[in-house]
């Protein structure tokens, strides 16, 4: 939620530089605080065997949506106004977060099977 918020923030706070160093602390914090969470929700629901590809797999797709970001990020700053691919970011944060947490509800991360 915090990456949602500050990614949507460099939409409308784009001439104050104390704000700029806020929001990059704060996607900083929550890239940081995602990626461990990740690699631990996986590690925890998935047997040893298959720990390895799993992570990998993870990392892949990573970096094709980061890759996605990007390309849509740039052609909305391009075709149109610098905030608004800002606000779709965050946009696309915020249903992240909702699906993960969605399955999260569903997904037992006692370790018992």
């Amino acid at each position: 939620m915090i990456w949602a918020l500050a990614v949507t923030g460099f939409a409308f706070d784009r001439h104050n530089l104390v704000g700029w160093v806020i929001l990059f602390v704060a996607t900083g914090l929550a890239t940081g605080v995602i990626e461990i969470a990740q690699k631990k929700v996986t590690v925890d629901i998935v047997p040893a065997s298959s720990r390895g590809r799993s992570l990998g797999e993870i990392a892949a797709i990573r970096g094709f949506g980061q890759l996605l970001a990007s390309v849509m990020i740039g052609t909305l700053w391009t075709l149109g106004h610098p905030g608004w691919g800002f606000v779709a970011e965050g946009g696309w944060a915020l249903a992240g977060v909702l699906m993960m947490t969605a399955a999260l509800r569903h997904t037992d991360l006692s370790g018992s099977a």
